[in-house]
């Protein structure tokens, strides 16, 4: 099935549908009783050149375009009816039907008060399938807009309410309660589509516990909404900030992005908005070979080593490091040996020491300040 991003399925396809009906509706009803030969074979003519274009429209771009580009299935229904009006004689009032069609597909598409543009439009083509203009077709155009309007706009207001409740609904299963950021079903679609390289860190208030314990649930929940904030605050346009349960929070960022940097940012945000408790972080990196399930375990396995070694510190993976994960005061001690050298940091980044910092083989772990 072919894909519209930022388009429903559906509506491309209504509209494309919308065409095909309209333009066999108006090949069959030609062949009817008292039809001449020259007006038969122009809305045949018509007709299969309505049906075609319905189906080149499922081959346009939609992906880059906007709903707006929908009004082009009624525009064309539209303009094929003012021809035939303009070129046969009489046989285009039996195709006046299709009017109502494009009324319902503008409120089915469009947002409210769309048809109020378009009406000009569809009282034009209505108009000219009556060459004499008899008094009574001035007498049932306000009749015929009336209609149109009405239908298009009831079905246009109950679908947005509908599109509105659904947006909604979609937003609250993706979103956590308390701090309105992503929850564990966010986590899990980023991770589905995880790159190679790609950073995962979690995060854990330090004696988040004990804090509500002491302060109670409510002011928990303040600290909660505050951590949350300036997290997505920290972090791009496009990063990925969740609520894991609790207080741990998970993020997950593109392979471009140095772990110690995020990590010092938030920190350093952190402090200044007077967070009452420090944090710890975990971060890995996704290897190629890996699920996204077993780099969110490495991730958590780094945090609890930052957890157990301390606490208001980040911890790298051993496994996945990349030499930017490193904290810069560590990549310096090292190559400040003469018997150290670039190629050894590398080397260190993929087959760092048992040591969770890097500190010099032998001397004891530090943490970062």
């Amino acid at each position: 099935m072919r894909s519209y991003p930022g388009l429903l399925v559906r509506d491309v396809r209504l509209g494309s549908g919308l065409c095909a009906i309209a333009g066999l509706f108006i090949a069959a009803t030609s062949s009817g009783f008292g039809v001449s030969l020259d007006d038969r074979n122009t809305c045949l003519i018509a007709g299969g050149a309505l049906g075609l274009a319905g189906a080149f429209l499922l081959l346009l771009p939609w992906s880059r375009m906007t709903r707006r580009a929908l009004l082009v299935p009624p525009a064309l229904i539209t303009l094929t009816l003012a021809c035939l009006g303009l070129s046969t004689v009489s046989v285009a009032q039996s195709f006046l039907a299709c009017l109502v069609l494009v009324a319902v597909y503008l409120g089915l598409t469009q947002p409210p008060g769309t048809i109020a543009f378009v009406l000009p439009a569809l009282a034009g083509a209505w108009w000219t399938a009556f060459p004499s203009h008899p008094t009574s077709v001035l007498v049932s155009l306000p009749l015929e807009l009336a209609v149109w309007l009405l239908v298009s706009e009831l079905i246009a207001r109950s679908t947005s309410r509908a599109r509105r409740e659904s947006d909604e609904l979609l937003n609250s299963s993706l979103q956590d309660p308390l701090t309105r950021i992503g929850n564990r079903r966010v986590l899990t679609r980023s991770l589905t589509g995880l790159a190679p390289g790609s950073l995962v860190m979690f995060l854990d208030l330090d004696h988040f516990k004990e804090f509500n314990d002491r302060y109670g649930h409510a002011a928990g929940d303040d600290v909660l909404i505050q951590f949350a904030a300036v997290t997505t605050k920290v972090l791009r346009e496009g990063d990925v900030v969740t609520r894991y349960g609790g207080e741990e929070f998970v993020i997950v960022l593109p392979p471009d992005v140095p772990g110690h940097q995020v990590y010092a940012r938030l920190k350093r945000a952190w402090d200044e908005a007077g967070g009452p408790v420090s944090f710890s972080a975990g971060a890995a990196r996704r290897l190629a070979e890996e699920t996204p399930d077993q780099t969110l375990a490495r991730a958590d396995a780094a945090l609890y080593r930052a957890k157990t070694g301390g606490r208001d510190q980040l911890a790298v993976d051993q496994v996945s490091t990349y030499v930017s994960d490193i904290p810069v005061q560590v990549r310096h001690s090292e190559l400040d040996d003469p018997d150290f050298g670039v190629t050894d940091v590398l080397q260190w980044a993929k087959t760092p020491p048992t040591n969770a910092w890097g500190a010099r083989r032998g001397e004891p772990e530090t943490a970062p300040t």
